[in-house]
């Protein structure tokens, strides 16, 4: 009778730890192609894709011929490589992945094992070096620090401080400022994203004579941190903010800080249904939600394009290649991709809001 117990609870136990890797697939699964997401779950990164894994799960609920199996890479490369490795195991050729880091650290590995990454979300400048086996659907970091340099440029006799997190996306972008309008930039602070106070940094901002900050923030928690401590410090100097600080205006609008930022729009009826469909199933509107919503084009095109497919190998992985670079209608917008993956530039992406 014991044994037979002891049976029925480890017969639970696989039944539960199986709910807990494929918790963004769908049912009828067994049959599906398996596509590996590497993405931060937990960790100060996490937050970025808090929405993003809702997103995924949304279009798990509809997907007719792909599953998607999950693995935390906390947003660094040795834990993208670690994930990787678990997800290749399983016979793996297609990922989709959020960070600029782990794809760059991915990018040459999943290079000589002749699979692909897709992402929406990867805004590294670093990536525009990979080759096709990355394949990117958003601007990235270059196309909108061009954007802040012209409105930098704008006015000549402003004299800024940039201040970024130590990540790559936000690290790529703050080189390229430095490197156009460095003249006008008085000093650059860069803080990690797992620190619990930014005083030490913050008190720099004291001493300096300038007119605005550049601020290019990435983690939900560290900005949280610093909008406060600002406002502690009494710092009220107005903010030149990229897409992030937009993306994070309700955050922003509880602190008495001002400015602008870049904020990424997409106009037609497929983003305006992904935005009423996960505010119907979730209650809020999605955070980052035009790289949730260009997330959520990513997958579609993989799930269509795997139509018929029973498995996926080396061959098919390039024909997948192919027909994402010969150019992709998605229900949110249409994109256009250069021979080595990068999705051609676009300014209508971006538009200048004050807050």
């Amino acid at each position: 009778m014991k044994n037979n117990n002891f049976k029925w609870i480890l017969v639970l136990l696989i039944v539960i730890v199986l709910g807990i890797v494929f918790a963004f697939a769908n049912k009828n699964d067994g049959e599906k192609i398996k596509v590996g997401l590497i993405m931060p779950l937990t960790g100060p990164a996490a937050s970025i894709t808090d929405d993003l894994q809702k997103s995924v799960k949304m279009y798990g609920e509809r997907a007719k011929n792909i599953q998607f199996v999950a693995q935390d890479d906390q947003c660094t490369g040795k834990g993208a490589l670690s994930a990787y490795n678990i997800l290749k195991s399983q016979g793996i050729k297609v990922y989709v992945v959020a960070c600029s880091g782990s794809i760059l650290a991915l990018a040459p590995v999943v290079k000589e094992d002749g699979n692909v990454i897709m992402t929406g979300f990867g805004g590294s400048i670093e990536i525009r070096k990979t080759g096709d086996e990355v394949i990117r659907f958003i601007p990235d970091g270059l196309s909108i620090s061009e954007n802040l340099v012209n409105i930098v440029k704008q006015n000549p006799d402003q004299k800024y401080v940039l201040m970024h997190e130590k990540q790559d996306y936000s690290q790529s972008a703050g080189d390229f400022l430095i490197s156009q309008v460095g003249s006008q930039i008085v000093s650059r602070i860069t803080y990690a994203s797992d620190a619990v106070s930014y005083r030490s940094e913050l008190s720099k901002l004291k001493d300096l004579k300038y007119d605005e900050i550049i601020f290019i923030p990435v983690a939900d928690g560290a900005t949280k941190i610093i909008l406060g401590e600002m406002g502690e410090l009494g710092i009220s100097n107005k903010i030149l903010g990229d897409v992030n600080v937009c993306d994070k205006l309700s955050m922003i609008s509880k602190f008495d800080i001002h400015g602008q930022c870049l904020k990424t729009v997409l106009k037609s009826d497929g983003y305006n249904k992904y935005i009423s469909d996960f505010k119907m199933k979730y209650r809020h509107e999605p955070t980052y939600p035009f790289y949730n919503a260009v997330t959520f084009d990513v997958l579609n095109f993989i799930d269509k394009s795997l139509d018929g497919v029973e498995v996926v190998d080396s061959d098919r992985v390039k024909l997948l290649k192919n027909k994402a670079l010969a150019g992709i209608d998605g229900a949110m917008t249409s994109y256009k991709f250069q021979s080595n993956g990068d999705v051609v530039s676009r300014k209508d992406y971006l538009e200048v809001t004050e807050f």
